[in-house]
């Protein structure tokens, strides 16, 4: 499944099938004790030689020795030796001598407190010492009571080994594996070979034993498919990117890795091999690495290479931007607080990372359709009985990332913390994994409607029942809810309040694009208005020129200017220019705590830093520019946008047969996103009327993205969608900049990209009233939800300020319109969390 992750570690990974791995035990002869290794090899000939001898008694009396005298089959006699050398996998770099495997050696090697020579003892004694050893302690140790015969052998079909079915039963699992596709039937070495285990044992003793615990299946001996698992899954020919490989040089399955000593396969920046000294799988471990310098080596050379692909796995799938797709109006990730939390009794809750699940709706126009589950995430650490329940939907993403939203790291939890309530994070429908249909196909996307989104919220809010104590009283009516959302899923929130009145006893809409804007040319303005002066005014002239190249005939200059940013193969100039977008969309991402070092301003960098010297308010001039920006784009910026390098892929707009288009799969945001785009919101974000100055290309006009929802949806578009028309519904139903609802705080920022959508746009002169207040920060996208940004930016944390208390004022309000009473103090008693050390109440 290339693709679905961005890269993986594969530690002693056995990525060879094979049959007679007779190499498992190569390994342990070359780095065992070479006294140890030497005696065993000695018995096992001697064993060899007796076996395969006509000599009843001696072959008796030999069985007899290492206890297993009722042992009837000589095959099972010798391959219960091998468990003594099975305890090699065991160990690790941290193993001290009183390991089982070195108590193993030490029971043949020292003899009188004396070690034997890198020869050993010899025959004689070495046979007498493994058959006391094996006799009167392995046997005891694995056996116990039970029968000899019973423990060891393996030709009774009817023992429970073989005959019983039931589940969490590992071996039986695996041996299924083993006879069906991947063998690693662990046999003696070729006659070539030196052994360490009897020559008695083939790959058939295995292949028997197949038979008699699954003879429906094997009625005769036969070969496990490894040819066909080797073909499809590549085995020691796996080639493949961002995947680490790790082994260690004494790890017995080493000679099924792609560290096997017989294959040399090399070892690339992209696809890693790293070999340590360790055992089997001693670098999952990071003690092994405190201990062994090998194993820490390949731990660290791991975490580099990780590091880097993930980097770059993350600038190629930016939240909010896509190669192709213009930025959706997306709130901040905000990470999770250090620790477990308790609730106001001291009582210790679940993760706020625990998934629970709602019987949402299909269609609330016919529940006769039924439900799908809906996803959501939920705390009760400040609730008290009547406080408000606090809801949110990160709106069009996948809501997994954005239970930091639980917490008081952010608005929701500053409210919950103040009011007393909980909080809630709920998927939006048709995003992330909750989904009432199983695709993302124009079909299913019937019930993908800003007013099913909204009867969504109406709905659980009046039928969840959390799993909180006291979770199935909290009605709206029985306890307050506020909603709460940024950017669209503000938006979300002040529709919410407008069309379904009285649900909720109070909104906060941060960031919230209320009026749906077909050509939304404006997203660019706050952007010209707050770079830097020299910046703008470059990146003006660089997109003017570009302009005037693409609309003449000079082919030459045309392929020339493509080429210098890197986009020479695009062959639709219109493709050319909305690639240069993407470095004015990193202001989206901007914070009051971006330093110097943010991408945009890293991009402003390279345009107007000329030998150590910042350019003038009017920049530098075309010339620089035009080199300093084709220079950067190329050389620094396109590969994290397109990693393979392959920019018909990702940003040719006109194949209609890529993914881009045809991948229907869930958990596919910016397919759900497009839906709204081109049927109710518009948000095209395209150039600037002329008379306007613009930091985009006026070759970019609304058709360009209705040519893709055409490409994207044709059974629903077989025309170019009428966006215009849709947009003017959507805001006759939900009021846009008209809004008019009680109870109902906007929240945004000055430098917010997504302003002119939202009640500060300029030139709406929408009024701030006490009931429905306006407030506006210094700030950017959605910067009010998170408590950090107001802790930095004193405009940001006045807006903050401003809602609490407003918010403060409504809920009281509510409270006293429903008599509803908040019952302020909890009864905590003192039995101590041995876990977290918290004050833990006792339940009766």
């Amino acid at each position: 499944k290339p693709g679905l992750f961005a890269a993986a570690y594969a530690s002693s990974a056995v990525v060879e099938a094979i049959s007679d791995f007779w190499r498992y035990f190569e390994p342990i002869r070359e780095a065992m004790p070479a006294n140890c290794s030497a005696d065993v090899q000695a018995v096992i000939g001697h064993m060899d030689q007796v076996f395969g001898s006509n000599n009843t008694a001696a072959i008796d009396e030999l069985k007899a020795s290492f206890g297993m005298a009722e042992m009837m089959h000589l095959d099972d006699v010798v391959d219960a030796l091998k468990y003594n050398l099975y305890s090699w996998q065991n160990l690790s770099p941290s193993s001290g001598p009183g390991a089982e495997f070195f108590e193993f050696c030490d029971a043949l090697e020292v003899k009188d407190g004396v070690s034997a020579s890198s020869s050993g003892w010899g025959l004689n004694h070495a046979v007498e010492a493994w058959a006391a050893y094996f006799s009167g302690k392995f046997i005891p140790n694995m056996c116990g009571d039970d029968d000899v015969v019973d423990c060891l052998g393996t030709y009774d079909g009817t023992s429970a080994y073989y005959a019983s079915t039931a589940i969490d039963n590992s071996n039986r699992a695996w041996q299924w594996f083993v006879c069906n596709e991947v063998g690693w039937f662990q046999e003696s070495a070729p006659a070539e070979y030196p052994t360490l285990v009897s020559r008695i044992l083939l790959p058939s003793y295995d292949q028997r034993q197949c038979t008699l615990m699954f003879p429906e299946t094997f009625p005769t001996l036969r070969e496990p498919t490894i040819t066909l698992i080797n073909t499809d899954y590549h085995g020691w020919n796996v080639h493949v990117d961002h995947l680490f490989f790790a082994t260690g040089r004494r790890d017995p399955w080493r000679e099924a890795t792609v560290s096997a000593t017989t294959q040399h396969i090399p070892s690339t920046s992209l696809q890693p091999i790293g070999l340590s000294d360790g055992f089997h799988c001693s670098d999952l471990k990071m003690i092994n690495g405190d201990v062994d310098p090998t194993v820490r080596a390949v731990q660290n050379q791991a975490l580099a290479s990780i590091k880097g692909w993930v980097a770059d796995y993350k600038a190629q799938n930016k939240d909010g931007l896509s190669t192709v797709w213009s930025p959706r109006p997306s709130i901040p990730i905000v990470p999770l607080p250090d620790g477990p939390s308790v609730d106001v009794t001291g009582l210790s809750l679940p993760s706020v990372n625990t998934t629970y699940y709602f019987d949402q709706l299909i269609d609330h126009t016919n529940p006769s359709l039924g439900t799908f589950k809906q996803r959501y995430w939920h705390t009760w650490e400040f609730y008290k009985p009547g406080g408000p329940i606090v809801l949110m939907t990160p709106g069009e993403a996948n809501a997994q990332p954005y239970t930091g939203y639980l917490t008081n790291k952010t608005i929701n939890g500053q409210i919950a913390q103040q009011e007393h309530g909980a909080t809630v994070v709920i998927e939006h429908r048709f995003f992330g994994l909750s989904n009432p249909k199983p695709d993302l196909s124009a079909a299913s996307f019937k019930y993908h409607t800003v007013q099913q989104a909204i009867d969504d919220l109406v709905y659980f809010a009046k039928n969840v029942k959390l799993p909180m104590p006291g979770g199935n009283k909290v009605k709206p009516g029985q306890a307050p809810w506020v909603l709460i959302g940024g950017s669209y899923s503000g938006a979300l929130t002040s529709w919410t309040m407008v069309n379904q009145p009285g649900v909720f006893a109070a909104g906060y809409a941060s960031s919230a694009v209320v009026e749906a804007i077909t050509d939304f040319w404006q997203y660019y303005e706050p952007i010209r208005a707050g770079m830097p002066m020299n910046c703008s005014a470059d990146v003006q002239a660089v997109i003017a020129h570009i302009d005037e190249v693409f609309s003449s005939d000079n082919t030459t200059a045309i392929n020339d200017l493509k080429a210098s940013f890197g986009l020479g193969e695009l062959t639709h100039l219109d493709d050319v220019v909305n690639t240069l977008k993407y470095e004015l969309l990193d202001w989206q991402a901007l914070t009051p705590a971006t330093g110097p070092n943010g991408k945009f301003y890293q991009f402003c960098d390279a345009l107007e830093v000329k030998n150590g010297v910042n350019a003038p308010a009017g920049g530098w001039g075309l010339n620089h520019a035009l080199q300093a920006w084709s220079n950067f784009f190329s050389k620094t910026y396109l590969s994290g946008l397109c990693p393979d390098g392959d920019v018909l892929t990702c940003f040719d707009t006109y194949n209609l047969t890529g993914p881009g288009y045809t991948d229907t799969s869930v958990d596919n945001p910016v397919r759900s996103w497009f839906w709204f785009e081109c049927n109710e919101l518009g948000f095209l974000q395209e150039s600037a009327p002329l008379g306007q100055p613009t930091l985009v290309s006026r070759i970019l006009q609304p058709n360009y993205d209705e040519r893709q929802c055409i490409g994207m949806f044709p059974e629903a578009f077989p025309n170019p969608p009428q966006i215009e028309i849709s947009v003017a519904k959507t805001n006759a139903k939900y009021k846009g900049w008209n809004l008019k609802v009680d109870h109902l705080f906007s929240a945004n920022g000055q430098r917010d990209p997504w302003r002119d959508a939202t009640v500060s746009a300029d030139g709406a002169q929408i009024q701030s009233t006490p009931l429905q207040p306006i407030a506006i920060s210094d700030g950017f996208h959605a910067s009010d939800l998170s408590t950090a940004n107001g802790n930095i930016d004193s405009t940001v944390k006045a807006v903050q300020v401003h809602a609490l208390a407003s918010i403060k004022d409504w809920l009281e309000d509510y409270r006293k319109m429903f008599n509803i009473s908040l019952k302020v103090t909890t009864e905590i008693s003192s039995k101590r969390s041995a876990k977290w050390g918290r004050e833990m109440p006792v339940e009766a």
